[in-house]
């Protein structure tokens, strides 16, 4: 083994014949391409040599590699599975009994209501008979009309008492509106204080703490029309977030001084409209607040201002639970 040893050839991809001013402060390199041109006797009638680099490229797209039409080749395989699993699944969806959901096209204008059924699916809400979750009920009557919400009630061993209220009973296996995506919400009445749980996953055990914030997370799955995220006046969006935490403070105020402290932080200027932010209809604030007030007790609800037992009255009314 006296000399170096010959390795294979391979064909250059582009034979750039133009000439490059190099600078005259680096050393100078023999021109690796001009040897190997060179040095094969078949480089003129193989590889012609082009007048610019532009018609290399265009030479190489009208003949593409052999790895590129593999590739394309196996991408093409990898659709036609994928449509495949996608039929599958749409016959286990009939043979279930599921609702198909419905492709979205450009006429929907972006509501993402086709795709409803695949965002909401059944939870459980652990709430505790002394705060129950009136905020569920004033959804299941708002969203009547886009989703089914049915309200399944349980009692957890702990409980000796449920509480005694025709309002979530009335909500069990009731009947809702056709073709429209349904989610149940199971109630399970157990012994956890203000702080109302949503289990999300029975697998990793991820809850949602607090009525408050399990309104924000139904409103963000729901129907996109009462996402008080999509609202456009970012004022608005920001007071909705200031009223649900204030509903979340109220709901653990253990004195009455501070609950109505809270309770005038909401409704100083309620007077103005008739619900909360100066609307004509309800939003996820007035739901919010509405519940808040349906749990405290008799003797601070009786402290309340004209204007809000009005406004109080008004959302009763509307959210069909009676007071």
């Amino acid at each position: 083994m006296n000399g170096p040893h010959t390795m294979y050839r391979m064909k250059p991809v582009l034979c750039f014949t133009d000439e490059i001013e190099l600078p005259q402060c680096m050393y100078k390199m023999k021109n690796i391409q001009e040897t190997f041109h060179a040095n094969r006797e078949d480089a003129s009638p193989t590889c012609p040599k082009p007048t610019s680099i532009s018609e290399q490229v265009k030479k190489l797209l009208k003949c593409p590699l052999p790895e590129v039409a593999a590739l394309e080749n196996r991408q093409e395989a990898i659709l036609k599975q994928l449509n495949q699993l996608k039929e599958q699944m749409t016959a286990l969806r009939k043979e279930l009994r599921q609702s198909v959901p419905k492709p979205i096209n450009e006429t929907q204008h972006h509501t993402f209501e086709a795709g409803l059924q695949d965002r909401l699916q059944d939870i459980v809400v652990n709430a505790s008979p002394q705060h129950p979750p009136y905020s569920l009920i004033a959804l299941a009557r708002l969203w009547n009309a886009k989703v089914n919400l049915r309200l399944s009630c349980h009692i957890h061993s702990t409980v000796v008492n449920a509480p005694k209220n025709e309002c979530f009973g009335n909500m069990d296996n009731q009947t809702g509106t056709e073709n429209v995506p349904e989610l149940t919400i199971f109630i399970v009445w157990k012994n956890v204080g203000a702080e109302t749980e949503m289990v999300i996953s029975p697998i990793s055990q991820s809850t949602v703490r607090g009525e408050p914030n399990i309104l924000r997370y139904l409103c963000r799955v729901g129907p996109v029309e009462y996402n008080y995220e999509q609202i456009e006046n970012l004022f608005d969006q920001t007071k909705i977030d200031e009223i649900l935490d204030s509903c979340y403070h109220i709901a653990r105020c253990r004195t009455k001084k501070e609950k109505l402290q809270g309770i005038f932080t909401i409704t100083s200027e309620l007077g103005k409209s008739d619900y909360l932010l100066g609307k004509t209809s309800p939003s996820v604030a007035d739901i919010a607040f509405w519940s808040v007030l349906k749990q405290v007790d008799q003797t601070t609800r009786k402290d309340l201002a004209s204007n809000v037992v009005t406004w109080f009255q008004r959302c009763s009314e509307i959210f069909s639970a009676g007071q």
